[in-house]
């Protein structure tokens, strides 16, 4: 029988991709909102300045490692008079700026639950 994942994260984040490497299943997941609001001025912004890969390790679910993959984005802040002029995209409950690497922040972010998985 071919086993299923249950997955079930934030409002907000969208499954990229879903694979097997070994003993481990890697989720790949990215924010669904095409704008970001900086945390300093609150101003909207759609201006991607770049994009990186931020990893949350999981611990063993019926023997299998999971590893979170967040694409998180850097914005330009469009506020003239905004002290920030690049700011980070705040993705829902997906771990911390610091410390993204914690099994805390990963528990947090994602409710797994593997049945089967082979």
């Amino acid at each position: 029988m071919e086993g299923f994942l249950l997955l079930s994260l934030s409002d907000g984040l969208v499954i990229e991709q879903v694979g097997r490497e070994d003993q481990q299943v890697v989720v790949s997941v990215r924010s669904a909102a095409s704008l970001a609001r900086c945390p300093l001025c609150a101003t909207a912004s759609e201006a991607i300045h770049s994009h990186y890969q931020r990893t949350v390790a999981d611990l063993p679910e019926v023997g299998q490692l999971v590893i979170l993959k967040l694409r998180v984005r850097r914005f330009f802040c469009r506020n003239a008079l905004c002290a920030r002029r690049i700011f980070i995209e705040r993705l829902a409950s997906a771990g911390s700026a610091v410390g993204a690497d914690d099994e805390s922040a990963s528990r947090s972010t994602a409710c797994l639950a593997f049945c089967h998985l082979r």
